[in-house]
């Protein structure tokens, strides 16, 4: 399960942009935070900061215009990175 925890990584001039380590089973694998500077179909960039292997198929950042977007952004390479290790695993297996 996909968590969010704040990072409290911001500087006091900037503590209300939001800021977030993403968290899987008690571990991080992500970031994502609010860039209050960027346009708004930017303003929010997220990144996979776990190894994922040399996988040029395999998107680990990115900018989106909200919160949503990000979710469903960051939910689809998850998913996709998940398939790709399932992919690699039944193919040792043979």
């Amino acid at each position: 399960m996909l968590t969010l925890r704040p990072t409290g990584l911001s500087p006091p001039i900037y503590r209300d942009q939001l800021d977030y380590e993403v968290i899987q089973d008690g571990q991080p694998v992500g970031r994502m935070y609010e860039d209050l500077h960027a346009l708004s179909e930017l303003r929010w960039f997220w990144s996979i900061t776990v190894f994922v292997g040399d996988r040029p198929d395999v998107t680990t950042n990115g900018r989106v215009a909200t919160l949503t977007a990000l979710d469903t952004a960051w939910l689809a390479v998850m998913l996709l990175m998940l398939l790709v290790t399932a992919v690699m695993y039944l193919a040792a297996r043979t």
